[in-house]
């Protein structure tokens, strides 16, 4: 595939495909809340009974050799229950690379310093492009706290 950065000089050879719709950097994805627990299920969620949530997961595996050989990143996004033993009521997410074997973290999206290579670039926009779905469908968003 090629170098994918620039090193030198911290710019990404492609323009990302998926827009940054709501400007959302990974604190602001933290605050997100159920807006509407009618949606969370399938077909958009998949059900994990042993943690009580509700899940939504991707990657970038492109061929079963990506799989065969970890070479892929993924994201995962979990909505548990009210009663759900840890993390009750939660939204959590979480990012992965090398097939599970490490995490992945980055803090704005598109942020060169955090994407060495096309699989980063990926997971952050098929994450973001689930996010804006979620976001645009008022499955997730910002509920206002009143004082």
């Amino acid at each position: 595939m090629g170098v994918f950065m620039n090193t030198k000089r911290k710019q990404l050879h492609r323009k990302p495909t998926v827009k940054n719709k709501y400007n959302l950097t990974m604190k602001d994805v933290r605050q997100l809340q159920v807006l509407d627990k009618s949606k969370v299920s399938e077909p958009l969620f998949w059900r994990n009974n042993v943690i009580g949530a509700w899940c939504c997961s991707g990657n970038t595996a492109r061929n079963s050799k990506d799989l065969e050989f970890c070479t892929y990143n993924s994201y995962w996004i979990g909505v548990y229950d009210e009663n759900a033993k840890a993390y009750a009521g939660k939204v959590r997410f979480s990012f992965d690379s090398f097939g599970g074997m490490c995490g992945y973290k980055f803090d704005k999206s598109y942020s060169p310093s955090s994407i060495e290579n096309e699989d980063d670039l990926r997971v952050q926009e098929l994450f973001l492009e689930k996010i804006n779905y979620m976001i645009d469908n008022k499955i997730l968003g910002f509920i206002e706290k009143m004082v």
